[in-house]
């Protein structure tokens, strides 16, 4: 709990710096119009005010609000990943990414001009951390008792199905069974939301995207080993 509140305030003391960034520029405007208001002879105020309006101020203004817009994103989710990265309970989790949820939603309304590419991978960060809750959630209240193997995880009892072949989740055999640990799965969920969010950000910046290796699977669940523990040959 108090690593979360660490973190929780770290990235406020983020965003906080970013947004007085973008306010020094407007407040850079705001000083030139009050200077024009204040002269008094009316037609070299008026002078003033057109000049002021012809400067290209409306587009600078936007690229840096969406430059710093970019920047608040990115430090929310950077936080994300690190919260997981250090460890965290269920609730904490659940609360945790209502944040970059959040965050992308602002930064669609606030940066119009922004690589539709970019919000897409956002996009899919943001499902991925759901899908971990998803998982997290199901082996809470939803996994059943196995007696000395502890709690089975059954995907297909549970309707993890789509989520286990999206993220190519390994999963092992119990009692006739199919069973999805937990803790694999949500490494391999939270590397994916992390990939995901780094190529939205190397998209934004004009960096080369990183690319996840082909994975090779031997069944429906998208496991990259068969049932010996030997790797999956291509076709």
């Amino acid at each position: 709990m108090q690593i979360l509140c660490r973190i929780m305030i770290f990235k406020r003391i983020v965003i906080m710096i970013l947004y007085c960034v973008a306010s020094l520029a407007s407040a850079q405007s705001k000083m030139l119009l009050e200077a024009c208001n204040a002269l008094e002879n009316r037609d070299k105020r008026m002078e003033c005010l057109k000049e002021l309006m012809q400067q290209p101020v409306t587009k600078n203004d936007a690229k840096s609000a969406q430059t710093v817009a970019l920047k608040r994103t990115k430090a929310v989710f950077a936080a994300t990943a690190s919260a997981v990265q250090l460890g965290i309970s269920y609730n904490n989790y659940s609360i945790l990414i209502m944040d970059p949820a959040k965050e992308l939603g602002v930064l669609r309304q606030e940066a119009l001009d922004l690589d539709p590419g970019v919000l897409e991978k956002l996009s899919e960060a943001v499902a991925a951390y759901n899908d971990a809750a998803t998982v997290w959630a199901a082996s809470i209240f939803r996994s059943r008792d196995a007696g000395l193997f502890g709690r089975v995880l059954d995907p297909d009892q549970t309707g993890l199905t789509s989520i286990v072949r999206r993220y190519h989740l390994s999963t092992t055999s119990v009692f006739l069974g199919t069973h999805l640990p937990l803790d694999a799965a949500l490494s391999s969920i939270w590397r994916s939301a992390e990939m995901s969010a780094k190529n939205a950000f190397n998209m934004a910046e004009g960096l080369p995207l990183n690319s996840p290796e082909a994975v090779v699977v031997c069944d429906k669940w998208g496991n990259p080993q068969d049932i010996h523990g030997n790797p999956c040959v291509q076709d």
